[in-house]
């Protein structure tokens, strides 16, 4: 019984992973066949580092240098501050809530604001190194439906989709990155993936819970064969 038990709960477990793969709160990988490139970091400055991840999903910034890096939220309110001692999130910005996953389904506070965030900024302290990572709106196509006009037109064609742009402060002076958002045709087997993974996990969930209830049937009916 117990293995068959622990079996059971680990089916359960694949199950769950599979369902919970990709979901809409947690890394992912970017909408197949979109792709996010970085083309400019202007002024250049030494130490810092702008990376994509997952394709087009969310951007990566580091500085290891000592110049303090500020960088604006989709309302021109300052959002994330990167300092020697660490990186500091604006409590008060709308973009601490709207990039907690790649389709802004986070709950906006009354509170939060772009005016109430450059005059009242609430600066937390939420990491320890100069490196943070953040779901930025500004860099991905959002919704899963519909796609851009011209992938619908033409989802065998390779599409220059937008360019793009975020702005920041570096000791007080403009910076902006910026870069573009194209889309080719993905592999077949990139966009299948993801329902293998759901269609592997279900299997193997309910091959096992039918076990577990034939299992469960015959010990019954032994019960009551011995107790007759």
């Amino acid at each position: 019984m117990r293995p068959l038990l622990l079996a059971l709960a680990a089916a359960l477990v694949l199950c769950s992973l599979a369902a919970a793969h990709g979901g809409p709160t947690g890394p992912r990988p970017g909408l197949p066949g979109f792709k996010t490139t970085i083309t400019q970091l202007e002024p250049s400055i030494p130490g810092v580092a702008v990376q994509v991840l997952g394709s087009d999903d969310r951007l990566r910034l580091r500085n290891r240098g000592r110049r303090k890096l500020l960088i604006l939220g989709y309302g021109g309110e300052p959002y994330l501050r990167f300092e020697p001692s660490g990186v500091y999130r604006n409590e008060n910005s709308p973009n601490t809530y709207l990039d907690l996953d790649r389709f802004a389904t986070g709950t906006v506070p009354d509170y939060a604001t772009p005016a109430i965030a450059r005059r009242q900024p609430a600066w937390s302290h939420v990491s320890l190194e100069t490196v943070w990572e953040w779901h930025d709106h500004r860099i991905h196509w959002r919704r899963q439906t519909p796609l851009p006009a011209p992938v619908r037109r033409a989802p065998d064609e390779t599409h220059r989709i937008f360019a793009w742009a975020i702005p920041g402060r570096v000791e007080g002076k403009p910076l902006s990155i910026r870069g573009r958002l194209d889309y080719a045709p993905p592999p077949a087997e990139e966009s299948g993936a993801e329902g293998r993974l759901l269609l592997i996990g279900g299997v193997v969930g309910v091959t096992l819970l039918v076990g577990l209830g034939g299992w469960l049937a015959l010990r019954r009916l032994h019960r009551q064969t011995a107790e007759s």
